[in-house]
């Protein structure tokens, strides 16, 4: 499963409209382009709206970056040598 094109689209939907402490930038990651954003959840809430594969919702970043690093050891053309 890809994930990482996924989830710079997603994030940026994430954000609340009147988010007053949100700082995004474009950036390369791995040579292409995207958009990171910086939340100060001190102020702002930061709300995930993603589904697995199965059509479940992730709910938590905790939960997203378990199923990024298992589809990450599933796929072996995740791990390519330089």
């Amino acid at each position: 499963m890809k994930i990482r094109p996924c989830i710079l689209g997603f994030f940026a939907a994430c954000l609340a409209i009147q988010a007053h402490a949100v700082d995004c930038s474009r950036s390369q990651i791995d040579g292409k382009s995207a958009l990171v954003c910086r939340v100060d959840t001190r102020q702002d809430q930061l709300h995930l709206f993603l589904n697995d594969a199965a059509g479940r919702p992730i709910q938590t970043f905790t939960a997203l970056e378990r199923m990024v690093a298992v589809s990450t050891t599933a796929d072996p053309a995740a791990e390519q040598t330089t």
